[in-house]
């Protein structure tokens, strides 16, 4: 069984509970205003009230933002799905998640960065140039459905521009002499990175490691980051990171997983409890008392 979560701007209901200068307290934004195809995005929604609010995150990429596209005068909601990691490689094949209310609390923010990729046609895909965007929920308790939508500022992303040139270039030796030497090219006809034995008594590579050539030909994740999201497959944590489950306190006290899709990887262990709704004492007891 899989469930597809497709998140469409404006389908949420407004509500007046929440105080009236939420627009100018409650603020998302983006780190830049212009962005090429792949580029990382990163969004924050910062709370400065005095009082908490709740939003609802989506899917196994813990999604909390949709967005809008403009076109002409208008703007237009965007149907969007998130490509999810399976073997190290992006899929449109979804996983079971229900959607979660969390908290943030006042005077408080949380970030989520988004590789500009989307599912379409159920394969993943650059996400289409335009003008677009975000859109935020946020709600007055975890119990009410809706929200008041709290808009971001305003965003390009570009078409993505011509492969990197290094992605053309051949390892080569100057035959020199009878050393061996060995380095890292990129196959286009293959689409992936080989490694390449030459002989000479110098050489050229355009990459020195496997690793560096598949995260600039091939796009590869090498590493989890914080915003990665949940993942069933064996993709290490970056440095500094540690993988931890999804979990959290029941109303009963006892500590449960609360979605079935393996780990996320957080900065546990630095002393900080610093996203109560990912890091909490059920999984980064070492952080959160």
């Amino acid at each position: 069984m899989v469930i597809g979560i497709v998140l469409i701007c404006g389908w949420l209901v407004w509500n007046s509970q929440i105080e009236p200068n939420l627009i100018s307290q409650v603020i998302i934004t983006t780190d830049k205003t212009e962005y090429e195809q792949g580029e990382m995005l990163k969004v924050t929604v910062r709370n400065n009230q005095t009082k908490s609010i709740w939003f609802m995150e989506q899917g196994c990429n813990h999604q909390w933002w949709e967005i809008e596209k403009q076109e002409n005068e208008n703007w237009k909601p965007e149907s969007l799905m998130l490509p999810y990691i399976i073997d190290s490689k992006e899929t449109c094949r979804n996983c079971i998640a229900s959607p979660l209310n969390f908290e943030l609390k006042p005077k408080s923010e949380i970030s989520y960065e988004w590789n500009l990729r989307y599912c379409k046609n159920s394969n993943p895909a650059l996400f289409e140039p335009g003008h677009y965007r975000l859109c935020f929920y946020a709600k007055p308790t975890k119990d009410v459905y809706g929200g008041k939508i709290i808009y971001s500022n305003e965003f390009t992303i570009k078409e993505k521009s011509a492969l990197d040139p290094r992605c053309s270039e051949k390892v080569k030796g100057d035959n020199g002499c009878g050393a061996q030497w060995f380095g890292y090219e990129f196959d286009q006809s293959k689409g992936i990175c080989v490694m390449k034995v030459v002989v000479g008594c110098s050489y050229k590579t355009p990459f020195n490691s496997l690793e560096e050539c598949q995260k600039v030909c091939e796009n590869k994740i090498i590493c989890r980051d914080e915003n990665y999201g949940c993942t069933i497959d064996d993709i290490p944590c970056c440095s500094g990171l540690k993988e931890i489950p999804l979990a959290y306190e029941n109303k009963k006290g006892k500590c449960v997983t609360s979605v079935p899709c393996g780990s996320i990887c957080v900065s546990c262990g630095d002393g900080i409890c610093e996203d109560t709704r990912i890091e909490n004492k059920c999984n980064c007891p070492e952080d959160c008392k």
